[in-house]
């Protein structure tokens, strides 16, 4: 990523750059939404069925004098961290522009090389991953709704 933006820079070209991030990433995972993209990759069906197994009708407390809720979405994140974090990725990835876009974790970067005198589309992008997220029931941080980002 920084290697395009440097080489761009020195060509004289402007880089465009927007970085987001998703809030309370894990906590507010779709179950739904989770299972269907997880189908979406062909995982055998057995996976499948352990993974809907696993998230179906779990429950919390905060401490042991609270109710117990029922948790109808987000991922664990102290059991078997490797699992959850794949799982979430398959969200993330589904975040797509049509410019430059790395990602790490809940962290997606926009990036748009721009020659001189050219027009930027990096809000038509941005507007793009907005609206993805959302489809995902993905929360960009700092962002409230209808607003640009």
């Amino acid at each position: 990523m920084l290697r395009q933006w440097h080489k761009a820079v020195n060509e004289g070209q402007s880089v465009q750059t927007v970085f987001t991030d998703s809030a309370k990433a894990f906590d507010y995972v779709d179950h739904n939404i989770l299972i269907t993209k997880l189908m979406e990759l062909c995982l055998p069906d057995a996976i499948i069925q352990w993974m809907r197994s696993f998230l179906r009708h779990r429950h919390q407390r905060s401490d042991v004098v609270s109710d117990w809720l029922v948790m109808d979405a987000g991922i664990p994140q102290g059991s078997y961290p490797h699992v959850w974090l794949l799982t979430f990725i398959t969200l993330v990835d589904s975040l797509q522009a049509l410019c430059m876009t790395h990602k790490y974790v809940v962290d997606t970067t926009l990036s748009e090389i721009v020659a001189k005198s050219a027009t930027s589309h990096m809000q038509i992008y941005c507007d793009e991953v907005v609206q993805q997220s959302e489809q995902a029931r993905m929360n960009i941080n700092g962002r409230s709704r209808r607003r640009r980002c």
